[in-house]
């Protein structure tokens, strides 16, 4: 990616915990899967943004906790 392309995420959260479950087709040379994030919010925020390049998201949801 070139850098004028470069895209910094906000700092008002940071990725603690990754959980990815990847299930390949081997005869398209395709994948589905899950993910989920465990996030710190380290100040009061509207948003939220995660990178993705060439993804389909179907389903996003966001459960938070204490």
């Amino acid at each position: 990616m070139p850098a004028s392309e470069v895209v910094v995420l906000p700092e008002t959260a940071r990725p603690s915990k990754y959980r990815i479950k990847l299930q390949p087709d081997l005869t398209t040379f395709t994948f589905s899967g899950e993910q989920s994030v465990d996030l710190q919010i380290l100040e009061p925020t509207t948003s939220i943004v995660l990178n993705a390049i060439d993804l389909d998201i179907s389903v996003a949801t966001f459960t938070p906790t204490e």
